[in-house]
């Protein structure tokens, strides 16, 4: 199972967060044409801009307010699902930070978005993949899904990416 890799920046300062945690420079970009944009609501959706390119995930904001969101070291609370034995599961997870630090939040404005390059899902089990957002009043928004393949070894977390993840976080 990977860990979540949703990385995002914001132009809007936090200055509730204590800082020290750790930058990204994938700052939104203005809504424009080329990618899939719905007015007056927050989106999540799975998009190549043609044919050839790789699939990448959209997360948009369409409202007239700004959306502010938690993140944890510039990571979003967001992971992909596979639809495997009737059911969506979880093939990434978010990590487990204690560190106050790494706590802030993220602002998307209104009319921009972010894109997140996302992996190629390959495997020997047939799968669909869609992306999960939890948003802080509780709702969850999910992307559209895709064709995809993984391997069932990806539904579960191994015991040494979880040991390595504990060591990190008490740092």
């Amino acid at each position: 199972m990977k860990q979540g890799y949703c990385y995002a920046a914001s132009r809007v300062h936090d200055s509730s967060a204590a800082g020290g945690f750790a930058p990204s420079d994938n700052f939104p970009k203005p809504a424009d044409n080329r990618i899939p944009f719905v007015l007056f609501a927050v989106t999540l959706k799975l998009f190549r801009e043609t044919k050839a390119a790789p699939w990448a995930l959209y997360l948009s904001n369409g409202t007239a307010m700004a959306l502010e969101l938690p993140a944890l070291d510039s990571r979003l609370n967001i992971i992909a699902e596979a639809w495997v034995d009737e059911q969506w599961q979880p093939v990434e997870y978010l990590p487990s930070i204690t560190c106050g630090n790494s706590k802030h939040k993220l602002v998307l404005s209104s009319k921009e978005y972010w894109k997140f390059p996302i992996p190629a899902y390959e495997g020997s089990l047939s799968a669909r993949i869609r992306y999960k957002l939890q948003l802080p009043d509780g709702t969850t928004l999910y992307s559209n899904d895709i064709a995809a393949g993984i391997n069932r070894e990806q539904l579960t977390i191994r015991e040494e990416e979880y040991q390595k993840e504990q060591t990190q976080s008490h740092q």
